[in-house]
This record gives structure tokens, C-alpha cells and sequence, in this order.
């Protein structure tokens, strides 16, 4: 999912399972993760992950709450 800005974010028809989150800063916009470039001195883009797997079950509701920082 690609957001451009604070919002929550909803994923009704995810099948059951344990899941992991993360969510990469695209601060060049252009809608992928950029690996950086060594030679160039350019660092990949920013990722950063949930601390704990997320246990998704059929028939609940979870919420977890996963706070950004800028």
C-alpha cells in the first residue's frame, strides 16, 4: 500500500497467519525501495519494522498501532 499521507490503514480481507510489517520511505516518490549507490555516496532509502510479528486470526478484529516518526 502507497500513502502519501498520515492515515489509518485497514486490511479487511488478509487470511489468516503470523506477519511481519515494515514501511519503507520512499523520499524520492518514485513508488519502490532504492538500494542506494556506494560509488555515488547515496544511502538506500529508510525502512523500518514492526518490533513483533503480527498473529492475524479468522473471525477477529485486531488492532495494532504502529506510530512513524519523521
Amino acid at each position: 500500500m502507497y500513502l502519501k499521507e498520515k492515515t489509518v490503514i485497514d486490511f479487511p480481507l488478509i487470511t489468516a497467519g503470523e506477519y511481519s510489517l515494515r514501511v519503507i520511505y520512499d523520499e524520492n516518490g518514485n513508488g519502490k525501495w532504492d538500494s542506494g549507490k556506494f560509488l555515488q555516496g547515496k544511502q538506500p532509502e529508510r525502512v523500518s519494522y514492526y518490533t513483533e510479528k503480527l498473529d492475524v486470526r479468522a473471525g477477529w478484529e485486531l488492532v495494532y498501532e504502529f506510530t512513524l516518526l519523521d
